[in-house]
């Protein structure tokens, strides 16, 4: 991140390497304590440029650019929420935020990300895709379930 002479905020895109040794891309910007920013299932890390604009003021944004987006690697066979972990604690291990940000799927996975995880200090999520005392309907997961493991994928 760099600033221009007349304190105009410049995002910058960086790597890291996944603990499968996946390359995930992310964007950054501002200046301050760092923030980790998870989009959601549909999105882009760039979707999210006014929102990291807007906390660049007080923070240094770092908006992860989930498997299979932008520059980053893609999910792979053996893609799992786990994976989706391990990404987000290798930012968090080279940008040292302790802050966290998600969006709905990305919601999901920062609640993943900071269950036993002490270093993270604050956590915000936005629709997260959970469901609380059956808020959501879960009816059709039994046939989703049988589909995928008849490696039937066009039916789910």
């Amino acid at each position: 991140m760099t600033k221009t002479p007349t304190n105009t905020i410049i995002d910058t895109t960086s790597t890291v390497l996944s603990k499968d040794g996946t390359t995930i891309s992310y964007l950054s910007l501002g200046s301050g304590p760092s923030v980790l920013v998870i989009p959601g299932a549909l999105s882009i890390a760039a979707d999210y440029a006014a929102f990291a604009h807007a906390m660049a003021e007080h923070f240094t944004v770092h908006t992860i650019e989930r498997r299979g987006r932008g520059e980053s690697g893609p999910q792979g066979d053996d893609y799992s929420m786990a994976k989706e972990r391990e990404d987000v604690l290798a930012l968090q291990k080279q940008t040292g935020a302790s802050f966290l940000v998600g969006h709905s799927f990305g919601g999901l996975v920062a609640l993943e990300v900071a269950r036993n995880n002490p270093s993270l200090t604050k956590l915000a999520v936005y629709e997260p895709g959970v469901s609380i005392d059956g808020s959501i309907q879960m009816d059709w997961m039994l046939g989703y379930e049988k589909n995928l493991e008849r490696n039937n994928n066009y039916a789910v």
